[in-house]
C-alpha cells in the first residue's frame, strides 16, 4: 500500500518572486488543503546578470521577510520554513544565514565563453551540444556533473535539487544513453563527492508533473548508488503552482523503498528528522 502524502513536508516550491505562478500565501493555504505537515519555499536565488525565471536582488528582503510573516500567521495549521533554491552562479548574492535551510542547484554551463541553461529546452541543449562540444553529448554531461559535485562547497546547501537535471529532455529527445559507462561513471564521482559533504539528495517530482519525464530525479540507477554510498534522501515537488504541490509523494516514496532506502527525511523545528517508508 502506498504512502499518504500528508506523511511528508515538501521542500522544494516557487512562487511568484521566481518563476512561479501563484502567491507565497496561495502556496501554503493549498499546502494546508493537501495536508502536508510542512512546506519549504524555496524560490530561485538572485543572478548576478538579467534573467526572466529567478528572483531579483531587490526583492530578496521582502521575500524573506513575507515568509517569515506567514509562517506565524499559519503556524497552527502548518510548519512553513523559509528557503532559497542556490544556484551556483548565486555566490554572494544571498545570505545562507537567512534562510533555514538552503537548496543548491546547477542550471547553467559555460562552454567557450558562452552560457546556456541545461534544463529551459530541448533546443537548447542540443544546439549547446552541436556548437560548443563538437557534437559530443557526454562532454556536456561531463562539465554538468563536475559542476554539481561542487555545488554544496559553493552554495552552502543541506539539499541537492534534481541531480540528474540534464537529463530532463533525454526521454522524449535522446541525445545520449544512461545508461552508458562514460556517463554513469561522471555521474557517481559527482555522487561520491556530494556524500562527503553530507548533503542530502532530493527525490524531485517535478519533470514528471511537466509531463518531460515518466521517471523521478533522480534515476535509480543513480538513487541506488546514493543508498550504496550511505546517502540520505528528502522529497521535493518543485511545484511552480498549486496543483502539483506534493506531485506523487506516495509514488516517490514507493520508488525510493524499491531502490532501497528504508526512510526519508523531513524537516522539523528540531532540524531534519527521518519518516519512515512503510
Amino acid at each position: 500500500m502506498s504512502t499518504p502524502p500528508s506523511r511528508y513536508g515538501d521542500f522544494h516550491v516557487h512562487t511568484i518572486y521566481s518563476d512561479g505562478t501563484a502567491t507565497p500565501e496561495d502556496m501554503i493555504t493549498a499546502a494546508i488543503e493537501a495536508g502536508l505537515p510542512s512546506l519549504g519555499i524555496s524560490d530561485h536565488s538572485p543572478f548576478p546578470f538579467e534573467c526572466g525565471w529567478v528572483m531579483k536582488s531587490s526583492a530578496v528582503g521582502a521575500y524573506t521577510e513575507e515568509i517569515k510573516a506567514l509562517a506565524a500567521k499559519y503556524k497552527d495549521r502548518i510548519n512553513v520554513f523559509l528557503s532559497i533554491e542556490a544556484d551556483i552562479l548565486s555566490t554572494g548574492l544571498y545570505n545562507p544565514d537567512d534562510y533555514d535551510y538552503i537548496i543548491g542547484a546547477v542550471h547553467c554551463l559555460t562552454k567557450n565563453g558562452v552560457r546556456f541553461d541545461v534544463d529551459e529546452a530541448a533546443e537548447i541543449s542540443n544546439r549547446a551540444i552541436d556548437e560548443l562540444y563538437g557534437g559530443d553529448p557526454y562532454a556536456l554531461t561531463d562539465d554538468y556533473f563536475e559542476a554539481v559535485s561542487e555545488v554544496v562547497d559553493v552554495t552552502k546547501c543541506s539539499i541537492v535539487a534534481h541531480f540528474d537535471l540534464v537529463a530532463k529532455f533525454n526521454e522524449r529527445s535522446p541525445r545520449f544513453d544512461e545508461s552508458s559507462p562514460r556517463y554513469l561513471k561522471a555521474a557517481k564521482e559527482a555522487l561520491r563527492s556530494l556524500t562527503a559533504a553530507g548533503a542530502l539528495l532530493e527525490v524531485n517530482t517535478g519533470a514528471v508533473a511537466r509531463g518531460f519525464k515518466t521517471t523521478f530525479y533522480p534515476s535509480s540507477d543513480l538513487l541506488k548508488e546514493w543508498r550504496r554510498l550511505g546517502g540520505e534522501i528528502i522529497l521535493g515537488s518543485d511545484a511552480h503552482g498549486t496543483k502539483n504541490i506534493a506531485f506523487k509523494f506516495d509514488d516517490a516514496a514507493a520508488y525510493a523503498k524499491a531502490c532501497g532506502f528504508k526512510a526519508v527525511k523531513t524537516l522539523s523545528h528540531d532540524g531534519f528528522i527521518d519518516v519512515p517508508l512503510v
